[in-house]
């Protein structure tokens, strides 16, 4: 039995994407069985994934589940920066989903009201660690096949490690991985914070997985399809187009102005179409770019699609793709889209870019810098991007290849 764990239970494009390029990279090369998808809350299916996702908690980690050990499971974590001990964070970007069922809703805010009355206050962080993350492990996605005896095997796959380890976790942390069966990681940034944490098993580096996306979507045919998505919202598709991606965690009031005015600058300049696209919906950036489309009183389009396959042929319609979206950048590199990295200071920003070899005039240092550095993009070969893709399949189809042999080993 394989199962896949992570955050499929969010709108987020990236994360929503992993269980999908694994599934097509697992059945390409031969493999047959189901893979399941775990994730922390039950049956959640966002975005037109096409799955649904099985609380890890119930299912695999919990007391009652270990209980019944005539399966056991090879999982597969990843991919993303899931490599991480702060349970809090992981836990706050849950209230946008958690909270639409009913159940949660009124147990979280039952709790909230007896405590209130206790004086004491309770954060949704708070509930959704103890309700769905009250398990034994190092972080939460960080397993030990020690203490979860269901687990057969873990294969961590195409994961980002965020930040270092303290001092107080990396014992804990070299224990759990060293316990691994296979550790395939997107950065040599995140393989060198498992090693200052005593990690001594070996550690395969290669892009992250989602660089393969063009192989099972066809350029031509999405481009088509976005195209008609573009036009529904009254975008010219005979201009160039610019899509535009970002949250208000990124930006200031000031960047703001900057923002629209460098664009609207590059806009009338080069009689180019910009329109703005949602990605990371977990953090709000539909939100905050329906306001932006406002705020230019509709001068740039907002491009409000709920699917993750339509945000696909957007993005392989887009000329260029602008964002703090990793993964709206690196599907826009898979497709060999000329585009720019936004001004975050991220390791997951600086891991992708060194491990692609791309230029660092990719990577904008502010926001003043876009009509510019726009401009650069128009200077580079018409192959560049298509190039240093296809180098970085080629690095993801290796490791793969070794995971999947693994895979197939411990299912004889």
């Amino acid at each position: 039995m394989i199962g896949q764990f992570g955050t499929f239970d969010i709108d987020n494009y990236g994360d929503l994407l992993y269980p999908i390029i694994f599934e097509k990279m697992y059945r390409v090369r031969g493999g047959n069985d189901e893979i399941y998808k775990f994730s922390f809350l039950e049956n959640i299916s966002l975005l037109d994934s096409g799955y649904s996702t099985k609380a890890i908690q119930n299912k695999i980690l919990s007391y009652e589940s270990q209980l019944d050990t005539h399966q056991k499971i090879m999982m597969i974590v990843g991919g993303g920066d899931l490599l991480r001990v702060d349970w809090n964070t992981i836990a706050s970007h849950y209230s946008r989903v958690c909270l639409k069922n009913k159940k949660d809703q009124i147990s979280f805010f039952l709790q909230k009201f007896i405590r209130k009355l206790k004086r004491n206050k309770l954060e949704f962080k708070d509930y959704f660690r103890s309700k769905y993350m009250n398990y034994p492990a190092s972080g939460p996605f960080i397993l030990d096949p020690e203490k979860s005896p269901l687990i057969q095997s873990i294969i961590y796959c195409s994961c980002g490690v965020p930040f270092s380890f303290s001092d107080s976790d990396k014992s804990q942390i070299a224990h759990a991985f060293n316990n691994a069966d296979f550790i395939y990681l997107r950065d040599e940034e995140s393989r060198n914070k498992l090693l200052e944490s005593g990690v001594k098993k070996e550690i395969h580096v290669s892009p992250d997985i989602i660089v393969t996306l063009s192989d099972f979507f066809d350029f031509s045919t999405e481009k088509k399809k976005g195209e008609k998505i573009l036009e529904r919202f009254g975008v010219d598709i005979k201009q160039k187009k610019i899509c535009f991606q970002a949250g208000s965690e990124s930006i200031t009031e000031t960047d703001e102005r900057v923002l629209i005015e460098q664009l609207k600058r590059y806009r009338e300049k080069t009689n180019s179409e910009i329109f703005l696209l949602p990605i990371r919906r977990c953090h709000s950036d539909d939100k905050y770019l329906e306001n932006f489309s406002r705020k230019t009183y509709g001068l740039f389009k907002y491009i409000n699609v709920n699917s993750i396959f339509e945000i696909i042929s957007v993005l392989a319609a887009s000329d260029i793709f602008l964002g703090t979206s990793l993964h709206g950048n690196i599907t826009a590199f898979s497709f060999g889209i000329p585009h720019l990295f936004a001004p975050i200071n991220v390791d997951k920003r600086e891991g992708f870019i060194n491990m692609v070899n791309l230029s660092n005039e990719v990577k904008l240092r502010s926001w003043s810098e876009i009509s510019d550095r726009l401009e650069w993009l128009e200077s580079l070969e018409k192959e560049y991007f298509l190039k240093h893709a296809s180098a970085a399949k080629n690095k993801v189809n290796k490791v793969f290849d070794l995971l999947f042999s693994r895979l197939n080993r411990n299912n004889t």
